[in-house]
């Protein structure tokens, strides 16, 4: 490869990772997963683009077990700066 390439190529996959990462965000908050999670994981290993499509949705239960568990850390929390 000449050296005049390399540049090029960084571009491209710096390109392609930046939307691997936008695209994971949005199917894994589609799925109700952690997105940040896997936008930083489509971002270093854009080949995982293809496992976020595998996941299956979260179940309604988990779901509302994490939204008690952020609800009740963030009391905690608020309840220590007093």
């Amino acid at each position: 490869m000449a050296v005049s390439v390399v540049p090029m190529v960084i571009a491209i996959y710096g390109m392609g990772a930046v939307a691997s990462s936008l695209a994971s965000y949005l199917i894994a908050a589609a799925k109700h997963r952690d997105a940040s999670h896997w936008a930083f994981l489509g971002f270093v290993f854009p080949p995982l683009l293809l496992l976020t499509f595998f996941l299956r949705p979260l179940p309604h239960e988990q779901r509302v077990q994490r939204r008690l568990q952020r609800g009740l850390e963030s009391y905690i929390a608020d309840r220590n700066d007093d």
